[in-house]
């Protein structure tokens, strides 16, 4: 009878093999033109081949095999499924497909003839391959059953043991990997190996290394002796020596004896000379010299040695790209960033020749490539400003798209997508990507996934701190630490983010860091800072000393303050001299240069230093008015006075003449008469002189009517002056003219903000920006108008792209710095001392910056010097109320207040309308527990005839009634404040919203939140507070419009909007869409910012939030037992004494059959309390069915549950349980 033909095997091998392997995922389609002589067709695959016509060989062969199995010559089909699947595989750069289609074939060889040993092996060592190249527990246990297939076959295959082995230990991770059944079994795998050849260096490498896991993973799990885990240490040791005194040619042994040695520093020798050895065998061996980088790396070899040796390889391997990919990640982990591009960009324009795996390595070294490209654009663009940065930024863009053309919504890609943006200053764009990359990451899962949600937490700190959250960019900080707590890139940004407040505390983060990584040039400047803030120039001056400052400007200054502090004039100017060559009008470098050279009696070399700055800036007042004044015979020398270590803070003063006057007299110096007038009327309009600024622009006008220069000031002016008649012709003129290059937009957007139509002015600008997308003025403009609707984030997105297209654009930079101030938090002010700093490099002159500075200094400088300052002023201007006001908050910082008291109280008394004088003695009560007297003044201020004055002070004694939690008097003292200034409506109605909020009468708040949200439709606090009172104020329907609409219509994972979500669908009584909305705001982020103190601990109420959401999922079909799980793993590591979380995450984990983790948790409660009667039940009642099964067990059943019942020996544990416990369960529930 004939052999009957496996048509189902047949029809699924010419439509559509699907192939294996994570990676390899697609469909490779046989399309056949059917033949029935496989010979002939055999002959005419060999001809193709010979002929070098390899898609007709393939063709031919595929034809071949499926005539012979048609034919039922199973032997004759396997032999060419075979050659089939080898001439695929050597070809396979040739055609995307022939690597899986190889696989196919040799699958298809054992599947017709499975003794087939030639197809079998080839099967089991490209799965080798794979695993090695893309080691994940998949692709090892696709190993591990092709190794047992064989081993079954053939039971004296050494290669088929060892693999079996090895993989059974890859396969697995965790605590399961190292059990006592798991690692018996894979030794046995590889004994065996050793044993049928003994020759096989990799075998009894792989053996070794099997021993030294089981007792690394026993030192840390204390589940054997100390003794018995060196015993291992010992075998392991033994066998990789004992294999080199039997087979000392044997270049690979020699290798593995290397990477043994290291292991250890005391053993490092010995791994140099096991090194020496191969080399004497190898000389030129791409594998030795890489063993030797490796060594050599370990062992800190200088950069050179290094080098040379990844040099070498590249020389031996010049065609392969994995050379110089190492070249690259070399000089990327030493910040030579030009260099890894440069030899990134060689490794793509080299992918290794050849088929097999070089042709999988392929696309993932293109990937990698471009992705490191990216990553080197952004990090050389941090140091760039102007075309060369925007040129940058662009290349990385490029790189970033190639791999999101791949992987589109690829955590990679989101987060540099997110760094991109926020390198452009596109702020909130950068939080939307950070915010959706961190959906997609897992901590723990593995190495990359780490990497990438450390590098995104970094960025959204960054961009939070950006928008003035210091508390969410403080929490993004905390976040990473609470996961990694040695980050000292991230406990450095933290120093930074609080450096100003708490300098000691920085200063001590830095030397931490500094202490095992002296060269860490973050710690270094941070160091350097805190010591500035803490005013301790002695310090700074001996830790600076030594250290090169030619490429980093923030130390150059540092150094060169302290130097010129200490009157060394000759290391200040050598210490920035290499920045006057780099920046030759660069303010804070160019005025301590001068000074500098000054007091070394160098007038020439000083006026040269001048020279260069004005030949670059030729307008500058301030170098304009050193340089007449050193070009005056016998004149004195023009004094600069620096201020604040570590401030960029100075002024010039000119012998003989006022500030003032000195400025004024430089610009009339200025030799063109157009920019002399136009700068004499931006002059006079910061004193607010608006008769002279017109003045000067009327002499303008006459030289060059038609100075586009000329129509911004006149603008400018007429806004300033609030003369909006004006304006609105200028507006006019500047349309005709498109004085702008946006038709107008500009001009007519800067009227409609300057007359407070605010939504006006944004849909003007935005018009603009979509002309002109880099505008900086249309973006400052913008920015401004944004923050003034409330809209915080877009608004500070704006005005950072701004800055980070032009830093020294002061419009954009005060915009920042009065946003910052008026936020009025201590990071905030932090944020804005640097945009304060930052803005006085480029006008230095400022009188705003000035007093802006002086007034942070107040807060968060050193208090002595401040002092002294404030009362030199109060001596020679006693009536000057500011400089009082803020000497009085100098003595409260010192806890002087009965000082401050009697400073201020007269001058109270002598200004009853002065409400900012008034509110500042109330502070000084209040800081003291004198609520009284507090009040006092409150009611002075709200019975004053001035109506501003009266509301001022109601809403103070509003605040006070507040604080003290009587509510119902805080409102009727709102509403009284409001009658005295209906204007400020705004103010006054958010705040009763909440107070009825507060109390719970929801329709009343409405009446409040209503009208604000009108008036305020971008203000995102105001739109979720008004949605929050729909809710529970009965109004759903309209509250989910209003999410879609204003929430989730700017980003569909917005955490409040989800939370909010859920608390409409709960309130409509749809529990599981509010318990997956909850999940998926917990999702964005698994530490709900609302609930967390300044700590670093999760608030209970959070917590038991998580415990409820756990249990219900828990109990409801379908539950995500999961998240459950990793919202308990999150309390726990907060609150390691949290017993109810503990047995509520045991419970979770045996619910999902984690068997081991579950009695290792109520374990761990045990320990931590050993009368927890609760965990002690539990863990009884969970080992009583683990019992059974464990007795159930079939001889040989290696499943995961059998080996986590073997290591657990639950039988033995329960009978153990049972004897302590006995006596205690009467008393349970």
């Amino acid at each position: 009878m004939a052999k009957k033909v496996n048509t189902r095997f047949l029809a699924f091998l010419v439509g559509a093999v699907i192939l294996v392997g994570g990676g390899m995922t697609g469909v490779y389609i046989w399309i056949v033109h059917y033949e029935h002589d496989p010979v002939r067709l055999e002959r005419k695959a060999k001809e193709a081949l010979a002929g070098k016509h390899y898609v007709a060989a393939v063709q031919a062969y595929q034809q071949a095999v499926v005539a012979a199995m048609h034919s039922h010559n199973d032997a004759l089909a396997a032999r060419l499924a075979l050659d089939l699947g080898d001439l695929q595989y050597k070809y396979s750069n040739l055609h995307r497909k022939w690597l899986n289609g190889a696989v196919s074939a040799w699958q298809t060889a054992v599947h017709v003839v499975p003794t087939d040993m030639a197809a079998q092996n080839r099967l089991l060592r490209f799965y080798k391959k794979y695993a090695d190249f893309a080691p994940e527990p998949a692709k090892w246990r696709i190993l591990r059953q092709q190794a047992d297939t064989i081993v079954k076959l053939d039971p004296k295959d050494a290669e088929a043991y060892e693999l079996r082995g090895w993989s059974r230990l890859n396969e697995m991770t965790g605590l399961v990997a190292i059990t006592d059944t798991r690692f018996q079994t894979a030794a046995n795998d590889l004994k065996k190996a050793v044993a049928l050849d003994p020759s096989n260096a990799q075998a009894v490498f792989r053996l070794a290394q099997t021993y030294r896991l089981r007792a690394a993973a026993e030192h840390s799990q204390h589940l054997i002796t100390r003794v018995q885990a060196d015993k291992l240490d010992k075998q392991a040791l033994a066998l990789v020596e004992g294999f080199v005194k039997k087979y000392p040619d044997n270049v690979q042994g020699w290798l593995n004896l290397a990477q043994v040695y290291a292991g250890a520093k005391a053993t490092w020798p010995q791994a140099n000379a096991a090194l020496t050895q191969a080399q004497k065998l190898a000389p030129k061996s791409a594998l030795v010299l890489r063993t030797q980088f490796g060594l050599a790396s370990l062992q800190g070899a200088s950069y050179r040695q290094q080098e040379s040796l990844l040099q070498q390889i590249l020389q031996l391997e010049p065609t392969h790209t994995q050379g110089y990919l190492e070249l690259g990640q070399f000089y990327r982990q030493h910040g030579h960033y030009n260099q890894s591009v440069k030899y990134l960009q060689a490794a793509r324009a080299h992918p290794t020749p050849g088929g097999g795996m070089a042709a999988i390595k392929i696309p993932y070294y293109q990937a990698g490539i471009h992705a490191a490209l990216a990553s080197d654009y952004l990090t050389l663009a941090q140091g760039q400003h102007g075309k060369q940065r925007t040129t940058l930024l662009s290349k990385a863009e490029k790189n970033i798209h190639w791999v999101a053309s791949r992987n589109p919504h690829n955590a990679w890609v989101l987060v540099h997508t997110g760094e991109l943006q926020l390198s452009r200053g596109q702020v909130a764009d950068a939080l939307t990507s950070l915010q959706q990359a961190e959906t997609l990451l897992v901590v723990g899962a593995s190495a990359q996934q780490n990497k990438l949600w450390f590098q995104d937490k970094q960025l959204q700190a960054q961009a939070y701190d950006l928008l003035g959250q210091s508390g969410l960019a403080l929490k993004q900080l905390n976040d990473i630490l609470a996961k990694f707590p040695g980050a000292a890139p991230v406990q450095l940004a933290r120093a930074g983010l609080t450096l100003r407040e708490h300098p000691h505390a920085a200063l001590a983060i830095a030397n931490q860091v500094l202490a095992g990584a002296p060269q860490d040039q973050a710690a270094v400047v941070i160091k350097a800072q805190a010591l500035a803030a803490l005013n301790d120039p002695n310090t700074l001056q001996a830790f600076l000393a030594h250290r090169d400052t030619s490429s980093n400007l923030q130390l150059a200054q540092l150094k060169a303050q302290v130097q010129m502090l200490r009157q060394n004039y000759a290391g200040a100017w050598t210490t920035l001299k290499p920045w006057v060559v780099k920046a030759p009008a660069m303010p804070q470098v160019v005025l301590p240069a001068f000074e500098a050279l000054l007091k070394l009696n160098r007038r020439l070399d000083a006026a040269s230093v001048i020279r260069r700055a004005q030949k670059a800036q030729p307008d500058s007042p301030e170098f304009i008015m050193l340089a007449n004044q050193l070009a005056k015979p016998n004149a004195q020398p023009p004094i600069i006075h620096f201020g604040a270590l570590g401030s960029n803070t100075l002024t010039i003063q000119i012998p003989g003449m006022t500030q003032a006057a000195a400025y004024r007299q430089a610009i009339e110096s200025i030799p063109d008469p157009v920019v002399r007038a136009i700068q004499l009327a931006q002059y006079d309009m910061q004193q607010k002189d608006y008769a002279g600024a017109k003045a000067a622009l009327a002499t303008a006008e006459k030289i060059k009517p038609d100075s586009l220069s000329l129509l911004q000031t006149s603008f400018q002016l007429a806004l300033a002056s609030k003369d909006f008649t004006t304006a609105g012709k200028l507006v006019q003129v500047a349309t005709a003219k498109n004085a702008d290059g946006v038709n107008g937009a500009l001009y007519h957007g800067q009227l409609q903000l300057a007359q407070k139509d605010y939504s006006g002015a944004i849909g003007t600008l935005t018009a603009g920006l979509q002309q002109a997308p880099n505008n900086v003025a249309l973006l400052t403009a913008c920015g401004l108008a944004q923050l003034q609707t409330g809209d915080v984030t877009a608004g500070v997105s704006s005005l950072s792209h701004a800055i980070e297209i032009n830093p020294g654009d002061l419009l954009a930079l005060k915009g920042l710095i009065g946003f910052y101030l008026q936020n009025n938090s201590a990071a905030s002010i932090s944020r804005a001392a640097k945009l304060v700093d930052q803005a006085l490099s480029y006008a230095p002159s400022d009188p705003q910056l000035h007093q802006w500075n002086d007034n942070i200094q107040d807060l968060y400088g050193p208090p002595g010097p401040a002092i002294k300052r404030r009362l030199a002023i109060l001596k020679k201007n006693p009536g000057d109320l500011d400089n009082i006001e803020r000497l009085s908050i100098l003595y409260a910082r010192e806890k002087r207040f009965a000082r401050a008291v009697r400073l201020l109280k007269p001058a109270v008394t002598a200004n009853p309308s002065n409400y900012e004088l008034a509110a500042g003695l109330a502070r000084l009560y209040l800081m003291q527990n004198q609520v009284s007297n507090a009040r006092a003044v409150y009611d002075n201020l709200a019975e004053s005839s001035d109506a501003a004055t009266a509301y001022v002070g109601r809403l103070y004694l509003a605040e006070l009634y507040e604080g003290q939690h009587d509510f119902a008097q805080a409102i009727q003292m709102y509403k009284s404040a409001l009658k005295k200034q209906p204007s400020k409506v705004d103010a006054v109605q958010r705040r009763l919203g909440d107070l009825y909020v507060i109390l719970g009468q929801y329709q009343k708040a409405l009446g409040y939140y209503a009208p604000l949200y009108k008036h305020r439709p971008n203000d995102r606090v105001v739109i979720l507070r008004y949605i929050e009172t729909l809710i529970r104020a009965g109004h759903v329907k309209k509250a989910q419009q209003m999410l879609t609409a204003k929430v989730f219509a700017k980003n569909p994972s917005d955490e409040q909007g989800l939370v909010l979500a859920a608390l409409a669908e709960r309130a409509s009584g749809h529990l599981h869409k509010a318990l997956t909305l909850v999940d998926q705001a917990l999702a964005v982020d698994p530490r709900n910012t609302h609930t967390l103190n300044g700590q670093n601990t999760l608030d209970p109420t959070y917590i038991n939030a998580l415990r409820s959401q756990a249990t219900i999922d828990s109990q409801i079909p379908g539950g995500d037992l999961q998240q459950g799980i990793r919202d308990m793993l999150l309390v726990v590591h907060q609150n390691p004494d949290d017993l109810r979380s503990r047995r509520l995450l045991a419970s979770l984990y045996f619910a999902t059959h984690q068997y081991a983790e579950a009695v290792q948790e109520l374990h761990g409660s045990l320990r931590r309390n050993p009368d927890d009667s609760l965990a002690r039940l539990m863990l009884i009642r969970m080992l009583f069915p683990l019992s059974q099964q464990f007795a159930q067990l079939k001889p040989g059943d290696e499943s995961d549950t059998a080996v986590t019942l073997r290591m657990l020996n639950p039988g033995e544990q329960l009978a153990t349980l049972l004897q302590q416990s006995l006596s205690q369960f009467p008393h349970e529930p």
